[in-house]
């Protein structure tokens, strides 16, 4: 396998870039290809001086079609029963870009266990990068759960502070139910003088 992925290698680097007609001419035209479909166009009549088109004679070989460079067949895995069936030697890994970071790995882990080669993936990179992440994740989490508590502590004084009024104001309502038959008459006895001395 590797002396035709060597070979693919070889005509690779002969081959041109095909770029689409009047790319170089016109920056509203991508340089992604496109096949030329006019009736008089030179690059598609292959004329001299223009650019290539795309043939089958620039194709890579068969057998090297799809292989890595390493070559090595490309299989997508999306979890850990994916890999049965697959060979270390032959079989390359690509875990998806769908899977999320706990799944991935666990996928890292098994890879690197059974001596598969993970071809978009590099495994010690992926693991730091995942323990910061995750690091950052505690330290939020941590913070939310302090931003929380402290809410709560605030919502809790707000809520005694209300009780503490309304049972002072309660107290100042409510004074003339709870006077004994005494101090009703001394407080009648006031308010009649208070209406004499008016009343002179």
């Amino acid at each position: 396998m590797k002396t035709i992925v060597e070979i693919r290698n070889k005509l690779k680097a002969r081959k041109p870039t095909f770029t689409r007609h009047d790319a170089h001419k016109k920056t509203r035209v991508g340089s992604g290809w496109r096949r030329p479909k006019g009736r008089q166009n030179k690059m598609r009549l292959h004329r001299r001086g223009y650019a290539r088109d795309r043939s089958s004679g620039f194709g890579s070989p068969v057998l090297a079609r799809g292989l890595s460079h390493e070559g090595l067949s490309q299989i997508i895995v999306t979890r850990v029963s994916d890999f049965t069936g697959l060979d270390a030697k032959n079989d390359g890994i690509i875990i998806s870009r769908t899977t999320g970071n706990r799944r991935r790995a666990e996928l890292v882990d098994y890879a690197t266990k059974n001596g598969f080669t993970l071809l978009n993936i590099d495994a010690e990179s992926f693991k730091t990068s995942l323990d910061q992440a995750l690091g950052q994740k505690a330290a939020k989490k941590k913070e939310l759960t302090k931003k929380r508590e402290e809410k709560s502590a605030a919502a809790k004084k707000a809520q005694e502070k209300e009780k503490k009024s309304e049972e002072k104001a309660e107290k100042k309502d409510a004074p003339a139910n709870d006077l004994s038959e005494e101090e009703k008459k001394l407080q009648e006895k006031k308010e009649h003088d208070k209406l004499l001395i008016k009343e002179n």
